[in-house]
C-alpha cells in the first residue's frame, strides 16, 4: 500500500466517513462502495484498509455521521425559547434539505439489516423526543405532545418519499418548491392552535 503515492497518509477516517455521507445523502446506501468513495477522495482502495476493516465498518461510520447530523440540527434550534418558533425554524431547516437527500429513504427500505435498524430507531426516537417538548412547552399534554410529534414526523417522511418517487406532486419549479415548503411550515399553525388548551 503506498500511502505517500496516494496522499492516503493524509486522510483520516473522517474523510472517508465524510466522503461516504455524502455520497449516501446522494444516492443511498449502495454507493457507498469502497471504490467509488476512494475514487471520490483522491485515495485508492488499498489505503482505506489503513482505518477501516472492510465496507461494513464504513457503513456503521456513515451511520453514525448521520445520527451526529441529527444531533447538530437539533443542536441549532433547541436554544430557541418559543416552541412554536423553535418548531417552524426547525421544519424549515429539515424541508430545505428534503430535495437532495435519497439517503434517509433508502435506509427506510432497509429495516430487515439490524444495523441500519438501530441506527433508524435512535434517529427517530430522538426527533420524535425533541418536537414532543416542544408541543408540550406550547401547552399540550405528555401524550398529546407525543401523537402530535409522531404525526409531524410522519408528514415529513412522506414528504421525503414523494420528493423522491413523484416530485412533480410536491412542485414544478423552484418557485414553486419554496412555496410549497411555506405553505408546509404553515401547517404547524393548525398543529399549534392558539387558543389550544390541555384536555382533562
Amino acid at each position: 500500500m503506498d500511502m505517500a503515492r496516494d496522499g492516503g497518509s493524509k486522510l483520516g477516517r473522517d474523510d472517508w466517513a465524510r466522503a461516504g455521507f455524502e455520497m449516501f445523502t446522494e444516492s443511498g446506501l449502495d454507493a457507498v462502495a469502497v471504490e467509488r468513495v476512494a475514487l471520490r477522495i483522491g485515495a485508492t482502495k488499498g489505503s482505506f484498509y489503513w482505518h477501516f476493516r472492510d465496507r461494513r465498518e464504513l457503513v456503521d461510520a456513515v451511520l453514525e455521521r448521520w445520527l451526529a447530523e441529527t444531533e447538530e440540527i437539533i443542536d441549532g434550534v433547541a436554544a430557541i425559547d418559543d416552541p412554536r418558533a423553535r418548531l417552524r425554524i426547525l421544519f424549515e431547516r429539515v424541508l430545505a434539505q428534503v430535495p437532495h437527500d435519497r439517503g434517509e429513504l433508502d435506509l427506510i427500505h432497509r429495516t430487515g439489516d439490524p444495523v441500519v435498524m438501530k441506527a433508524l430507531e435512535r434517529v427517530s426516537a430522538r426527533r420524535i423526543a425533541f418536537v414532543s417538548e416542544a408541543f408540550v412547552g406550547a401547552g399540550f399534554t405528555p401524550d398529546a405532545a407525543r401523537h402530535r410529534a409522531v404525526q409531524t414526523y410522519a408528514m415529513w417522511l412522506g414528504l421525503v418519499q414523494l420528493e423522491v418517487a413523484l416530485p412533480s406532486l410536491l412542485h414544478t419549479s423552484p418557485e414553486d418548491a419554496a412555496r410549497f415548503a411555506a405553505s408546509t411550515v404553515e401547517l404547524l399553525d393548525d398543529l399549534l392552535p392558539g387558543d389550544y388548551r390541555p384536555r382533562g
